[in-house]
């Protein structure tokens, strides 16, 4: 062990820097000092690939805290490889990345003759760096994908940890409870999930949902079942805004049977655009609130233009706290679940 540098270590790229300052903010208030951070020193060049500049890491925990999504997927995952590269010749002690959002989360699968099973080729790639031990990631769109990491650990924690919180005082009053739904049969499991960790008076409810088309979707025009929301708060969770098609329609149509209000919590706000419609436009019709995590860095320009219709919470405290867990030979990260469950038992 490094007697200059004996304590783990927390690398940020320059996206994930600010995540980085919050994770160690509460890292404190649990008490854990332990911990120091720095840069991945990644820098890019028009005529090269990524260089790297790194602090001594020898014989050191390494936490790398990531994105995987701007400027563009590939760009950040080999940014990723050439800082991992790094750390192991400079003989790091082992790696934990941190990737709240996985790139590639969706090609779990081939759905059609000739497509790639992105999800697969990534971990085969990660799984080349041995000192990689540890992965910490949000809400996978297929939980499944933790079984192509054969050698890594996959953290998988759930955004409904964090959104609980949040809908936590809409659950107070009996004779107004908080009305759940789920934008899609395939969704019910996580919003049964976020119902739980809320606790307090919330029902569930459902919507059936046709994708005729990749990146299209309708909700059927009597396509809901469950506790009837008219006159009452809905919430709908998902794990990705992508286009905003499908939880855009889902909000209309909560809307059209009543609802007084509808928030859409997602983990993962991709909000890109598809055949001339922006996610931003289309969920801004829809006349929902947009609450997202920040698994996805973007810049304070970005959010102050959307403060009308979308914020922003913080992943920075499960983090840590995960992050605590995972550092610690007697952490568990299923403390964190426990508790959560507790604290809406007692809600």
């Amino acid at each position: 062990m490094d007697q200059e540098s004996p304590h783990p270590l927390i690398l940020a790229f320059p996206d994930t820097r600010p995540l980085v300052d919050q994770i160690m903010v509460e890292l404190a208030s649990l008490g854990d000092n332990r911990f120091s951070a720095g840069d991945s020193g990644s820098s890019s060049f028009a005529d090269k690939m990524p260089t790297s500049d790194l602090p001594n890491v020898r014989d050191r925990k390494v936490y790398l805290v990531a994105g995987m999504q701007h400027p563009h997927p590939m760009i950040c995952f080999g940014q990723i490889l050439e800082v991992l590269d790094a750390l192991e010749g400079a003989d790091v002690g082992n790696v934990t990345l941190v990737v709240p959002y996985l790139t590639g989360s969706r090609s779990d699968r081939k759905a059609k003759g000739r497509e790639s099973i992105l999800a697969k080729r990534i971990a085969i790639i990660f799984e080349t760096y041995s000192r990689l031990r540890r992965m910490v990631t949000f809400d996978l769109h297929s939980p499944q994908i933790q079984g192509f990491y054969q050698r890594i650990c996959v953290t998988h924690l759930t955004g409904s940890l964090i959104f609980a919180e949040h809908a936590r005082p809409w659950t107070h009053d009996p004779n107004d409870p908080l009305i759940i739904v789920s934008p899609d049969t395939g969704a019910l499991k996580r919003t049964e999930e976020l119902k739980n960790f809320v606790g307090g008076h919330a029902m569930l409810g459902t919507l059936h949902k046709t994708r005729p088309n990749n990146n299209e979707s309708q909700v059927s025009p009597l396509g809901y079942m469950g506790e009837p929301v008219e006159g009452r708060r809905v919430v709908i969770p998902d794990d990705i805004i992508d286009t905003g098609g499908t939880i855009s329609h889902a909000a209309t149509f909560v809307r059209s049977l009543g609802a007084r209000e509808v928030i859409i919590m997602a983990t993962h706000g991709i909000l890109s655009t598809h055949k001339g419609k922006s996610a931003e436009e289309q969920l801004r019709a829809s006349g929902a609130r947009v609450i997202i995590s920040d698994s996805i860095p973007r810049s304070p320009s970005y959010l102050a233009e959307r403060e009308d219709f979308l914020r922003v919470v913080s992943n920075a405290r499960l983090l840590a706290r995960a992050i605590h867990e995972t550092s610690n030979p007697d952490g568990s990260v299923s403390r964190i679940y426990e508790e959560a469950r507790a604290a809406a038992k007692h809600h």
